[in-house]
């Protein structure tokens, strides 16, 4: 069984649009929340973090509507899945400029010879645009072994950060392989949490307790 939360939709309220959040999430989501997203109020708190005022901006004008978070069994509980919509599908200079917010954004100094963040993985293929950035972390879900370089990973495991823009769709997450399924999902080789939830209602939340139970039983057993 599942559930989910869904709103009364008043005469006078603002044109709330959760659903291409559920077409982009792969399916057997653990939990889920979706949002309208106030992008102007960010943008401060993205300069403060590292963001160029003029990066900052063009990210703000481009997002629109609402954005979601979602957990799953196969990953962790502290890398959930980001969406978000952006109001154009394809845009080289904001493709750029989200690529410049990553590499300034996502990363550390790594112990390795240069003493440096490693290098930014960028793929494209069709509709989608891709960075990847190796982060050094105990908390990652891949063995330090696992790494191409071993000795360059600063303790005993390490994520693959991940943000991707597919069309209209934005996508990110600290575990990279929830942001390859919700690709995925967008090429339609996967199915979307849009099949599970209600199709006339406004849901803005949804919990699957089979696989939350998974997802806390496993952070537990870990901890």
């Amino acid at each position: 069984w599942h559930s989910f939360l869904a709103m009364d939709e008043l005469e006078n309220q603002p044109d709330f649009d959760f659903k291409p959040i559920w077409q982009a999430m792969p399916m057997s989501a653990s939990a889920c929340v979706a949002l309208p997203l106030a992008a102007e109020q960010q943008r401060p708190l993205l300069v403060k973090l590292g963001a160029e005022e003029k990066v900052a901006q063009a990210l703000t004008e481009q997002v629109a509507g609402a954005a979601g978070l979602c957990w799953y069994a196969d990953s962790r509980l502290y890398t959930p899945l980001l969406v978000a919509s952006l109001k154009e599908q394809d845009n080289a200079s904001l493709d750029a400029e989200l690529g410049t917010l990553f590499g300034s954004m996502v990363g550390a100094f790594e112990g390795n010879v240069e003493d440096q963040a490693f290098p930014v993985v960028e793929k494209q293929q069709g509709a989608s645009h891709q960075w990847l950035r190796q982060v050094s972390s105990n908390f990652g879900p891949y063995k330090a072994k696992e790494a191409e370089n071993p000795d360059a990973i600063t303790g005993k495991a390490f994520m693959k950060v991940s943000l991707a823009r597919h069309g209209s769709t934005l996508l990110f997450s600290l575990d990279d392989k929830l942001v390859d399924k919700a690709l995925g999902t967008l090429d339609k080789r996967f199915p979307p949490m849009a099949d599970v939830v209600p199709k006339d209602l406004l849901m803005p939340v949804y919990f699957g307790p089979d696989s939350m139970a998974q997802l806390m039983q496993q952070e537990t057993l870990d901890s």
